[in-house]
C-alpha cells in the first residue's frame, strides 16, 4: 500500500522535487533531534549526579558510625554544597534546610533529604512527579 502510494506520488512530481522535499524536510529534523538528545543527556547528567551524591551521603554516614562520632555537620554542610549546582543541562537548587530542587527545562523534580534512625541519609522525591520517576528509573501508575 506505501509502495502503491510512492509511486503514485512519484508520477506527479519529479525526481529533483522529490530530493528536495526529502532534503528540507531531514533539515527541519535536525533542531528536534538536538533538542531530544539534549534532553537525555541532561537526564542522564542529573541522575548521575543524584547517584553520587547519595553514595557520598551514604559513605559519610557510615564512617561516622564506625567512628561512633554524631557530630556529622561539618561534613555534611559541605557535601551539599558541592552538590549545589547549575549547568546549561540541569540545575540543583538547595530550597531551605533539607529540601532541594531539581530543574531540566520546564520540568522540576522535589527532593527532600531524609534521616532514618540508624543515622544514613538518603534523598527521597514524590515518584507521582514525572522528574523523580525518570531519574529513578520508575513506573508509577495512580
Amino acid at each position: 500500500m506505501i509502495l502503491r502510494l510512492f509511486l503514485q506520488i512519484s508520477k506527479c512530481f519529479s525526481f529533483f522535487e522529490l530530493s528536495l522535499c526529502l532534503f528540507i524536510v531531514s533539515i527541519l529534523c535536525i533542531p528536534v533531534m538536538k533538542y531530544f538528545h539534549n534532553n537525555v543527556l541532561a537526564l542522564e547528567r542529573a541522575s548521575l549526579h543524584i547517584q553520587i551524591l547519595q553514595k557520598r551521603l551514604s559513605a559519610m554516614s557510615y564512617q561516622h558510625y564506625l567512628k561512633a562520632q554524631d557530630n556529622v555537620s561539618l561534613e555534611f554542610q559541605a557535601i551539599l554544597q558541592q552538590a549545589i549546582t547549575q549547568n546549561k543541562f540541569f540545575s540543583f537548587q538547595g530550597r531551605g534546610k533539607n529540601q532541594f530542587r531539581l530543574t531540566i527545562g520546564k520540568e522540576y523534580a522535589q527532593f527532600t533529604l531524609v534521616e532514618n534512625p540508624k543515622g544514613i541519609f538518603a534523598l527521597t522525591c514524590n515518584p507521582s512527579q514525572r522528574l523523580c520517576r525518570k531519574i529513578y528509573h520508575r513506573k508509577h501508575t495512580k
